[in-house]
């Protein structure tokens, strides 16, 4: 747990006469902390601090291999306060503990490929999110909706098809997700600032699977490691989210410019004789399910009733009275 960015750590070891000892360790120099616990719904008070800011509680219980302990920590000092939940399996005190710290300045490739498949106890995101801003993010683990609305609260969308506008811009519809796919990219509005959110007992998966939709106009894609300017540059065809939520070129980048791991960047496979300098135009729309485009198709039947052209999730369909036809002129409803 992380309360103002302070991380705490627990670790469990075991003597001969089978008496676990917990620590609790705090990762900032602090004034100190009072620690509670409660193992197996039996409640402990840590009476000193220790050194560097680490609490300690041997039990006068013995404990043999494989039983379950469900405990909590409560911990409290001078203006934060965090209690967690986790549950202990005696004897795994002897297992290596598997840890990940995913940065977004540092290259996560070789710690994910280490760690592929197997389950973390810790996974912290070293990244920030503000109220008010839109992000592309990328995890290596999925997260479940229930996981997702606690540590990432707000609005999570994800690439569902692209809607080309008869000025010859490109819409590229997002829809509302719930939980997190890993190696999906998605784009993340948070509801609350959130600062280096931590994941437990996630499964670790180096692979990523870039969103492709069926229409083929847009390409969505995650990235483990930062960029530099000059892999932005090699992208073909590959545009960056603007904070006016449209899409620019990488090409148009300065020298400078890195973006950093946990992000995302687009693939855009269309022409256009908008933007500036004839430059194509995309911009992220939300939940536009079904956009209808302003201009008449001519009838599928000879009658003089009007068509309307639909895109409703990628695919044309065709509006004639209260009949729906596909792009092939076939009744469909």
């Amino acid at each position: 747990p992380t309360e103002g960015n302070i991380l705490v750590t627990y670790a469990v070891t075991r003597d001969v006469e089978q008496h676990l000892t917990f620590s609790l360790t705090t990762d900032k120099n602090l004034l100190g902390f009072v620690a509670f616990i409660n193992i197996a719904g039996v409640a402990h008070e840590l009476t000193g601090y220790g050194a560097e800011h680490t609490a300690t509680f041997t039990t006068t219980d013995k404990y043999e291999d494989n039983m379950p302990l469900n405990c909590m920590w409560d911990v409290r000092g001078s203006g934060y306060g965090q209690n967690f939940n986790f549950t202990y399996m005696v004897g795994s005190e002897n297992e290596a503990l598997k840890t990940l710290a995913l940065s977004e300045t540092q290259d996560n490739t070789s710690a994910l490929t280490t760690l592929d498949g197997q389950e973390v106890a810790v996974a912290i995101v070293n990244r920030s999110f503000a109220v008010g801003n839109l992000y592309t993010l990328v995890l290596p683990f999925n997260v479940d909706a229930t996981m997702r609305a606690e540590k990432l609260p707000g609005q999570l969308t994800r690439l569902n098809n692209t809607i080309a506008k008869e000025n010859g811009d490109l819409r590229i519809n997002f829809v509302d997700a719930e939980a997190i796919e890993a190696g999906v990219p998605y784009l993340y509005s948070p509801s609350a600032d959130v600062a280096n959110p931590i994941f437990t007992g996630v499964t670790v998966s180096n692979d990523l699977h870039p969103t492709m939709p069926a229409d083929g106009k847009a390409e969505y894609h995650g990235i483990y490691a930062p960029m530099n300017a000059d892999a932005l540059h090699g992208i073909e065809n590959g545009y960056v989210l603007g904070g006016d939520r449209y899409l620019y070129t990488t090409s148009s980048l300065v020298e400078t410019q890195v973006m950093n791991a946990l992000r995302g960047y687009f693939v855009l496979n269309f022409s256009s004789s908008g933007g500036a300098n004839g430059a194509p135009r995309a911009r992220v729309v939300f939940n536009s399910h079904e956009t209808e485009v302003a201009t008449g198709v001519g009838n599928v039947q000879d009658d003089n009733v009007p068509c309307t052209k639909v895109i409703r999730d990628g695919q044309l369909l065709i509006m004639k009275g209260n009949r729906t036809y596909n792009a092939q002129g076939q009744l469909i409803k």
